[in-house]
C-alpha cells in the first residue's frame, strides 16, 4: 500500500513539472515570435517573464507623441485605456491573470512618460476605471 502511495505521488510530481514545463514553452514560443515581429530577440530584454517590457523602455523615448508610441506598441492582444493618461496592454492572453501586462503612462499633453512592468505575483494593475481601446481611438483590441 505504501509502496502504491509514493507511486502515485511521483506520478503526480512529474505531471506537475511535465504540465508547468509545457506551459513555460508555449510562452516561450510567443514571446520569440513576437521579438520577430518587433525585429528583435526576446533574449536580449530581461527578465523574459515581462518581454516585451524591456524592449519598450529601451525604444519609447520621454515627450513622444502618442501616435508614435502606437506605432511601436504592436502585436497585443487587448487594450484597454484608463483615466485619459494610461493604457494597459495584454500579451499573449486576454485575462488579467494570464496575460503579461504592461503600462504606458503619458503626460498630460499625451506625450509618453514612462513604461511600467506589471509584477507578476499580484495583479497590482487596478483596471476599474478602464475602457477598451487606445487612447484617443475608438475600441481597438488587436492591430
Amino acid at each position: 500500500m505504501q509502496k502504491n502511495i509514493l507511486l502515485v505521488s511521483k506520478y503526480l510530481m512529474l505531471v506537475t513539472i511535465l504540465a508547468s514545463t509545457l506551459t513555460a514553452c508555449g510562452l516561450y514560443n510567443k514571446q520569440s515570435e513576437l521579438g520577430e515581429k518587433l525585429g528583435v530577440d526576446y533574449h536580449n530584454y530581461p527578465p523574459s517573464e515581462n518581454f516585451p517590457f524591456g524592449y519598450f523602455a529601451e525604444v519609447l523615448e520621454p515627450g513622444m507623441n502618442i501616435d508614435d508610441v502606437h506605432k511601436i506598441v504592436i502585436e497585443y492582444v487587448k487594450v484597454i485605456n484608463c483615466e485619459n493618461t494610461r493604457e494597459i496592454y495584454y500579451y499573449y492572453h486576454s485575462s488579467d491573470k494570464k496575460a503579461t501586462r504592461i503600462m504606458i503612462i503619458y503626460n498630460g499633453n499625451m506625450t509618453f512618460k514612462k513604461v511600467v512592468p506589471e509584477d507578476k505575483d499580484s495583479l497590482s494593475f487596478d483596471v476599474t476605471s478602464c475602457r477598451p481601446g487606445l487612447l484617443g481611438k475608438q475600441v481597438y483590441t488587436n492591430p
